[in-house]
Order: structure tokens, then C-alpha cells, then sequence
């Protein structure tokens, strides 16, 4: 996977946790949402940079349909995600 080295994987926990994260992703970026941030995959809206979720934590908590334009990954893509960027940063 290529990816701009100057990237910042943020990974989003909770709905406070992705108000603060639009506040700060910029091109290039990624989101992905673990845990409880997999409720917020609804409210994604127009966001400019891929968002994902850990399709292991949308199971265990029910989220069928995500909604929004949100792709599902497992944790082999995110430890890829993790490795192809510069730096992530937890959003709780």
C-alpha cells in the first residue's frame, strides 16, 4: 500500500472523539473507527479522507449496516494502515 509518509492514521473511539478528529484530519489522512467509534459511522458525512472501521467491533456491537461512506476492515488491514503512515493518533 502506498501512502504520503507525512499521513496520520487517526483512530476514532467515540462519537467526542470524531468531533475532535474533523477538526484536525487533512488530506491524505485516514480514519479508521474501533470500539464504540463504530456508532458513529453514520454521522461520517463528506469527510475528505478514507474512513474505515473494524468490522470486529461493528459485529460485536451489532452495527450490521454502518452506513455512510465508511469501508470495513479487519485487523490485518489496520496493522497495514498502521505501517504505511507516518503517525496515528487516538481519538477517545
Amino acid at each position: 500500500m502506498a501512502v504520503d509518509p507525512t499521513a496520520t492514521l487517526h483512530l476514532v473511539f467515540s462519537s467526542e472523539g470524531l468531533t475532535q478528529c474533523r477538526a484536525r484530519c487533512a488530506a491524505g489522512d485516514f480514519i479508521v473507527l474501533c470500539e464504540n467509534g463504530v456508532y458513529t459511522a453514520g454521522r461520517i458525512g463528506d469527510l475528505p479522507v478514507p474512513c474505515h472501521l473494524l468490522a470486529e467491533d461493528a459485529a460485536q456491537r451489532g452495527v450490521d449496516d454502518p452506513g455512510g461512506p465508511v469501508t470495513p476492515i479487519d485487523r490485518t488491514q489496520l496493522v497495514a494502515l498502521t505501517l504505511a503512515t507516518a503517525r496515528s493518533v487516538s481519538w477517545r
